[in-house]
């Protein structure tokens, strides 16, 4: 290279002077055999089979060893071969003898998924070694729970002294716990729990842990007590089972914990179109890549775009190219990590942003609110209209139309989440007109975020999470998906995501998704000595849930009414209809414990009621205060199933309908509207029903006045399910016009009354015999014939 002066040279390693492996060494082999027979070296059966590094087969005759050993001089080495063997055995661990780490580095570098490590031969590594195999064999050794609990506890302090050792060992462990997941510890007094949420709480919470202990229930809690400055922040409560057997429970500090994974797509600036060229042709090596593909096709697509864009060979393509090839690279690098990383992806944690054109357009497709067809049909129009230099609105328009209501939630670019095919629209042409509120991507959903993207330019400081905290992870290569490898930000994330999704967490998650709500916002109303049975949808936008302490005590329902959980902004000092929520609770109370002796067995049992004030929420700043006013109050359980559940889910008749309905109103009348009954003063119907549904409508339109519009409330007539009724306010003025309509419905009577007059609020216990007789009618009988059978039976139900 002296020649050569204006080339930089860098020596990146000193000279290989041990050669192997090939061809150049092929008139060495007979000397070495020579050797062989000089030093009357022997080669016997191999009592264990050995894998070749320079064929595809297994050794286990003596010859298959000479070979071996001749191979070395002249042969390839076929690396990916051996690797896939050893996997296929799903031992559970590769070890390398020696020091060096070279097989472990190419094992992995083949991505195989046995655990593989090296052995240097120092004593405290053999011991690790050998407790990890303990741990592995104790927990999956036996059906015995305290068995596998001891195995779980020799694993967490393995996990605390070697936590290299025990990354490269967790996949088998986690296999190991799988299998016994279901498997229930019952410790007296205590509600039983799980394995596989003793071993995961375990794992997440170790360093809070003494030796032997073991957490039986973990739950990240929102604070909502305390100074103003921490109420963003998070603890968890631990209810740990000490060496002893004894109970005990804790608090940590605030952990910064993110509740929500964002997707975060963009037009990949990062990305020149040779990138994205190559990335695309190195994705079709992705494990499973035509099943994954053809899940897309199904899924977002009707024609056959995706394979079309692939075979597209074309370096330098026109821009519309360019442009559906970077929506298509983000589009399977998520289907990826649903197939690879589904922890990451659960349905009720995760968000899609954007912040540019191209990476809307990929939201609005992974999304599903477009298909891929239309997508790869807008940016043909678009770029072309472009290219004719053309306003490309008519374009965006007809594209706008045709956006449906999303599977997974996009934020907008104020930050809010969107699902609504009409939001998505309005959205699509703000970010054309990049009409955004400031520079950084908005991001408002009250809580710590992860953020995962192909984007590499990407930072911290281009995201608004405050007061919250971001945490980007970057997909720096695809082969980070799919590949298993401990060192992998990745992967880390998934193994704590995946420890986070015990039982409870994912029936806390479904009620948190249904409520719009947080999941530490609802466990911030669960003690660490109670378990969630059920989460119900209260009225008023209460929250209901079902606790259970211990398993001979009775389960409780627990009714929640803040003005932290509330969408309406209501005035603490409001009165009939537009009395608060945490008002109407207190109000309950009262009527429950006021009922007459002889009521009482028909109605719940109230037992402990808290009227405090918690911080306001980050996203509840609306009301205008420090504090939000709450009740929360506690009733006994009242068996059955509720009525209207009950005829929903049956598809019950008609005829039973209304039998039902007048079993209802003839025990209401007999037994509660008798009670307290006094002459009405008259004008009931207005104050009580007219002027109540004007005030509610006022309140509606006053917290949704994009939805409660004039045009809904105004018209005359309306139109639901395809049928034209007329409208509230017409309606009103009918009745107020029409004295014999008043005569009829104005009550003579006041009377004690049931509250809330719904099916909703009505248990049945005994529902076999209407069971029975809607069997009957869905076989054509005859009402004859179900009198004849059920009647005396059917007029027996209360």
């Amino acid at each position: 290279m002296k020649k050569f002066p204006s080339v930089e040279v860098i020596k990146l390693k000193e000279p290989t002077k041990f050669i192997t492996h090939s061809k150049q060494l092929t008139p060495l082999i007979q000397g070495l055999e020579r050797f062989i027979v000089d030093q009357q070296i022997k080669f016997l059966y191999p009592h264990t089979p050995l894998i070749a590094n320079h064929c595809e087969n297994l050794l286990t005759h003596k010859d298959d060893i000479r070979s071996a050993i001749l191979a070395i001089v002249d042969q390839v080495m076929l690396s990916s071969t051996t690797a896939r063997m050893a996997d296929k055995f799903d031992a559970d661990a590769i070890i390398e003898f020696g020091v060096g780490n070279k097989s472990v580095q190419m094992l992995r570098e083949n991505e195989i998924r046995t655990p593989a490590f090296s052995f240097p031969g120092e004593t405290n590594e053999s011991m690790f070694i050998m407790r990890a195999f303990k741990a592995l064999n104790t927990i999956r050794g036996d059906s015995d729970v305290a068995q596998i609990c001891t195995g779980i506890d020799q694993w967490i302090d393995l996990t605390r002294e070697n936590a290299k050792l025990a990354a490269s060992f967790y996949p088998k462990i986690t296999e190991a716990i799988q299998r016994v997941a279901p498997l229930e510890l019952n410790i007296s007094g205590n509600v039983v729990v799980s394995i596989d949420s003793i071993y995961k709480n375990t794992w997440l919470y170790r360093e809070f842990l003494q030796s032997g202990e073991r957490v039986m229930m973990a739950r990240l809690r929102r604070n909502i007590h305390g100074d103003e400055t921490d109420k963003h922040q998070s603890y968890a409560d631990l209810k740990i089972i000490t060496n002893d057997g004894l109970i005990r429970y804790q608090k940590t500090p605030f952990i910064i914990h993110e509740e929500k994974t964002l997707f975060y797509f963009s037009n990949l600036d990062g990305f020149s179109n040779a990138d994205v060229f190559i990335t695309l042709q190195e994705m079709e090596s992705i494990p499973d890549f035509d099943a994954i593909c053809s899940r897309i096709e199904a899924e977002h697509s009707t024609g056959e775009p995706l394979r079309k864009i692939l075979q597209l060979r074309i370096l330098d393509a026109l821009p519309e190219v360019q442009a559906i090839r970077r929506i298509v690279i983000q589009l399977i690098a998520y289907e990826m990590m649903k197939t690879f990383r589904p922890g990451l992806v659960q349905a009720s944690n995760i968000f899609l942003t954007a912040h540019d054109f191209i990476g809307w357009l990929a939201c609005l497709v992974i999304s599903g609110a477009v298909s891929l067809d239309n997508i790869t049909l807008f940016c043909c129009d678009y770029y072309t209209t472009l290219g004719r230099k053309k306003s490309p609105w008519a374009v965006v328009k007809k594209f706008s139309s045709r956006i449906i209501n999303a599977k997974v939630p996009i934020l907008s670019v104020n930050g809010l989440s969107l699902l609504e095919h009409r939001d998505l629209e309005i959205n699509t042409y703000k970010i054309l007109l990049g009409d955004y509120p400031e520079l950084r991507v908005q991001i408002a959903l009250d809580c710590h975020v992860s953020i995962i993207t192909l984007d590499r330019q990407l930072s911290w400081d281009s995201l608004n999470t405050a007061p919250y905290q971001s945490y980007i992870i970057l997909i720096s290569s695809i082969r980070d998906i799919w590949s298993h490898n401990p060192d992998s930000i990745l992967e880390q994330r998934e193994i704590e995501t995946q420890a986070h999704l015990t039982e409870e967490y994912l029936q806390v998650s479904r009620y948190a998704g249904r409520r719009n709500l947080l999941c530490g916002t609802i466990n911030a109303y669960i003690e660490a000595d109670e378990v969630p049975v059920l989460f119900c949808n209260g009225g008023s936008e209460s929250m209901t849930m079902f606790i259970q302490r211990s398993p001979v005590e009775p389960i409780v329902v627990r009714k929640v009414l803040s003005e932290a959980l509330t969408a309406a902004k209501w005035s603490s000092n409001g009165k009939g209809v537009m009395l608060p929520p945490f008002a109407k609770a207190a109000r309950q109370v009262e009527y429950l414990r006021a009922l007459p002796e002889r009521v009482k067995p028909w109605f719940p049992q109230v037992y402990n009621v808290t009227e405090r004030e918690i911080l306001t929420p980050v996203s509840q700043m609306r009301v205008g205060k420090a504090t939000c006013k709450e009740v929360i109050y506690e009733m006994s359980l009242v068996e059955g199933e509720e009525v209207s559940k009950f005829i929903y889910h049956n598809k019950i008749s008609p005829q039973i309908v209304a039998r039902l309905y007048e079993i209802i109103f003839i025990f209401l009348r007999d037994n509660v509207h008798r009670e307290k009954r006094v002459v009405s003063e008259g004008n009931t119907l207005e104050i009580s029903y007219f002027r109540k549904i004007e005030d509610r409508l006022e309140l509606c339109q006053q917290t949704a006045p994009g939805v409660f519009c004039p045009e809904l409330l105004s018209s005359e007539k309306i139109i639901i399910n395809g049928t034209e009724y007329l409208n509230i306010k017409q309606l009103l003025n009918t009745f107020r016009s029409h004295p014999e309509y008043l005569r009829q419905l104005e009550p003579l009577y006041h009377s004690l009354v049931m509250g809330d007059t719904n099916t909703e609020n009505i248990k049945i216990n005994n529902t076999a015999p209407l069971l029975e007789v809607q069997n009957l009618i869905n076989q054509k009988s005859s009402e004859e014939e179900i009198a004849l059978k059920h009647w005396k039976r059917l007029t027996q139900i209360k």
